[in-house]
């Protein structure tokens, strides 16, 4: 019992008075207590104690945080600037490539060189339906140019006896 008299001789020395700016704010600080299942007042003490605590070196200011984290959304912003940048670029360079593929089989050209990628799948497969073409070479069907081109290539190699058109799609005869 004498342990308890102490704390209550002691209360008046231990007593600290903090006003708060608003009724909200302590409002919010009870409901914080509450689903931490402390008291108020063991709330402050622990959070002031935490702040008290991680003044050491390795504790970083809020505005540094702060600082940091502005510093490294921007960085993610110019990235996905490049990333958008280099996507661009890509789909540029694959549609040069389509139409350079195009512009390989159009009719008034007399040398014509075969897509390997198109010999390699009728090859390898045998048999190739219409859109499984397309689906395999990366090719839009809405891409009129590049599918009339393949076509061309495709009746050319039935002129030579390689390929033969059967059931929807294209047999490798080889």
């Amino acid at each position: 019992m004498s342990d308890e008299k102490s704390k209550t001789n002691t209360i008046k020395q231990r007593r600290v008075d903090v006003y708060l700016p608003s009724l909200e704010m302590k409002e919010k600080w009870s409901e914080i207590a509450d689903e931490r299942g402390q008291s108020l007042s063991k709330f402050v003490i622990e959070t002031v104690e935490n702040t008290i605590n991680n003044t050491e070196e390795d504790f970083e200011s809020r505005r540094e945080l702060l600082q940091e984290n502005r510093d490294l959304k921007e960085k993610v912003k110019d990235l996905k600037e490049e990333v958008e940048m280099h996507k661009k670029s890509y789909e540029k360079v694959q549609d040069e490539l389509k139409e350079h593929r195009a512009k390989e089989f159009t009719p008034s050209v007399t040398n014509r060189e075969y897509t390997e990628e198109l010999v390699d799948l009728l090859r390898k497969r045998e048999f190739v339906r219409f859109e499984d073409i397309y689906d395999e070479l990366n090719i839009e069907p809405s891409d009129t140019e590049m599918v009339k081109a393949f076509q061309e290539q495709l009746k050319a190699l039935e002129e030579y006896g390689l390929v033969e058109e059967k059931n929807r799609g294209w047999r490798w005869k080889g």
